[in-house]
């Protein structure tokens, strides 16, 4: 088994942008001639006073890899597998986002390799200035790194860890709501919530800061069912009915032809 050795790659204008853009990958063992997975955050902040409008992140995977997303934001899909489009409420000072995609690599037998993974570019609308700016961040990795020992995490890279957990317990608990799972989307909240509280302790002051606010992320979220039950009888066509509103059975049962 091999480590994936991360190496984030930043490609910001030399313009002073209002978005910050920070995209790296989640450290990840496998096989140097077997596919593997890595998931890979693309971070959005606002550091300063200001807002942003319009925003929109178009995600592109490098060859030889099949690029999902993961997100609960909405996306438009440019090309299946290979580029995607993610749109972004307003963001206003400190502010922050998390678009997660997950990327499928091939077998790599070569003994050194320097594989491109995604490009994220931001492009979003100052409302200062009413300016379009735009920002761009990539992630390459190098495979196969074969370490002995298990590589420990900076407080850093641990909080970057955290915000993959939590951007994909959100995502998951949004499809299993959809799927009319909710006991099972806030037992995902929940289990993530509290394995970054046990972790509070291995970070330093700033990087704990940021942790608590996932962590009341997590617990903030809601979740809003669109799950359709379908009742049939012989007598009855079927209806569906919105299990979030509260009516009486009768009410989603028609006669036959009414």
């Amino acid at each position: 088994m091999v480590y994936i050795k991360l190496i984030d790659v930043f490609i910001n204008q030399l313009t002073m942008t209002l978005l910050e853009l920070h995209t790296y990958a989640q450290q990840s063992q496998i096989a140097s001639s077997s596919n593997g997975i890595v998931l890979v955050n693309c971070h959005v902040h606002l550091p300063i006073p200001g807002s942003a409008t319009d925003i929109s992140i178009l995600c592109t995977g490098g060859p030889s890899v099949w690029l999902e997303i993961e997100t609960h934001h909405q996306v438009s899909t440019v090309t299946t597998f290979s580029q995607y489009e993610v749109h972004l409420d307003t963001m206003n000072f400190q502010d922050h986002h998390d678009v997660l995609m997950k990327v499928e690599l091939m077998p790599a037998e070569s003994e050194k390799l320097l594989q491109f993974l995604v490009e994220c570019t931001a492009t979003y609308i100052n409302a200062e200035t009413g300016k379009s700016e735009a920002i761009r961040s990539i992630v390459v990795i190098q495979r196969p790194h074969l370490v002995t020992e298990v590589e420990t995490k900076t407080p850093k890279s641990l909080h970057e860890s955290h915000r993959i957990s939590a951007a994909r317990a959100i995502y998951m608990a949004h499809k299993w709501t959809r799927s009319g799972l909710q006991d099972t989307a806030k037992s995902v909240l929940v289990g993530v919530s509290n394995q970054l509280k046990n972790s509070l302790s291995r970070l330093d002051k700033d990087n704990a800061a940021k942790t608590l606010h996932l962590i009341e992320d997590l617990n903030s979220v809601k979740l809003k069912s669109t799950y359709k039950k379908v009742y049939k009888t012989s007598l009855y066509k079927a209806a569906a009915f919105d299990e979030t509103k509260p009516h009486h059975f009768e009410e989603y049962l028609r006669p036959v032809g009414a």
